[in-house]
């Protein structure tokens, strides 16, 4: 079956926290050690996400990771980056000016312009293979939620093998 993986937020998550110099206080010591350890695993994470942009294609993995502003700056901080500047595909919704672009988008002066009016749901899709192109998304302004019901009604269950995986580890 296809696995989709969507990580919201992906920069917001990977930014290293600052880490202070150590001291003689053990309260602020054991703090340092906690800010150590979560960059660690964010080194970590980084790897990982590359290493599946990089390879999970292949066995049905889509890898979805979003963020408010993607900045090439950004990207380079993260480890397994240079996977992800190469496997990922880009979308940029919304009202995105020029510096924009250029963050997200490997070749803004190639993408069409959207406009001064742009509707929701409209933006650019810039695949690994070629230029942005102008695309329109699906919007639903409704409180009650369309998608996730139609998702919902669609989805096939888990089956008790599948669903033992995904358990807490304190459950198991």
């Amino acid at each position: 079956k296809h696995i989709c993986i969507l990580l919201d937020e992906f920069t917001s998550l990977m930014n290293p926290d600052p880490e202070p110099k150590p001291s003689d206080d053990m309260e602020m010591d054991a703090e340092r050690e906690a800010i150590v350890a979560s960059n660690r695993a964010k080194t970590e994470i980084g790897v990982f996400t590359g290493k599946i942009a990089r390879e999970a294609r292949s066995a049905g993995v889509t890898l979805f990771l979003a963020t408010q502003k993607l900045s090439a700056k950004m990207l380079d901080t993260i480890p397994g980056a240079g996977d992800l500047k190469v496997n990922l595909s880009r979308l940029l919704l919304g009202k995105a000016t020029y510096g924009d672009k250029q963050s997200a988008l490997r070749a803004p002066q190639d993408a069409p312009d959207l406009g001064d009016a742009i509707p929701p749901g409209r933006g650019l899709f810039e695949t690994t293979a070629g230029a942005a192109m102008a695309i329109q998304a699906w919007y639903n302004p409704e409180e009650q939620n369309i998608l996730a019901r139609m998702i919902a009604e669609r989805r096939t269950p888990l089956t008790e093998d599948e669903t033992f995986a995904a358990r807490p580890l304190a459950t198991l």
